[in-house]
């Protein structure tokens, strides 16, 4: 074997020790932090259904797009009658005049204390310029025995997951 073979070869060993190491520590990282026992850490408010953001209490979530506007979200109303949950909520644009914000009710889910997601039955949804805002209802029909809803929203499709608090 030649030096330049001899080279390559450790490298692509110590690439490999690297990638395997990495592999096994995001495999440690992930089971650890999706233990149903482990309490949410503080500032991960929001990120998960048994830490929501409180009831009533604004959030900015990241832009939709690139060159998007912000979005503050506040959950005014939470009614439950019968088998029918509806969520009101704001939606604010915020950023530079002229950029504008996507919302969708696809993007809206429930999720109770059976750990059942729920979509939307009402359709709404649109798009709105910096500095304004839309109040929506969202609709979702539940099972009877569950309860202890959260609100599921995200921005877009590739964007994760914030929790509302619905009382």
């Amino acid at each position: 074997m030649n030096r330049k073979t001899t080279a390559i070869l450790i490298v692509a060993v110590i690439i490999a020790c690297i990638v395997l190491a990495y592999g096994l520590n995001y495999i440690t990282t992930y089971r650890t932090s999706s233990s149903q026992n482990e309490q949410p850490e503080n500032g991960k408010i929001g990120k998960t259904p048994d830490n929501p953001i409180p009831f009533g209490e604004s959030v900015i979530l990241a832009p939709n797009t690139p060159d998007g506007a912000d979005q503050e979200i506040t959950v005014l109303e939470a009614k439950i009658e019968g088998l029918k949950v509806s969520v009101t909520i704001q939606i604010k644009a915020i950023g530079s005049p002229g950029k504008t914000t996507k919302y969708y009710p696809m993007y809206c889910k429930i999720v109770g204390s059976k750990g059942k997601i729920y979509d939307y039955f009402m359709n709404v949804g649109g798009e709105i310029l910096s500095g304004h805002q839309v109040i929506e209802e969202i609709h979702f029909y539940v099972d009877e025995d569950d309860s202890n809803f959260v609100l599921m929203y995200k921005t877009s499709y590739y964007e994760p997951n914030y929790f509302f608090a619905l009382e």
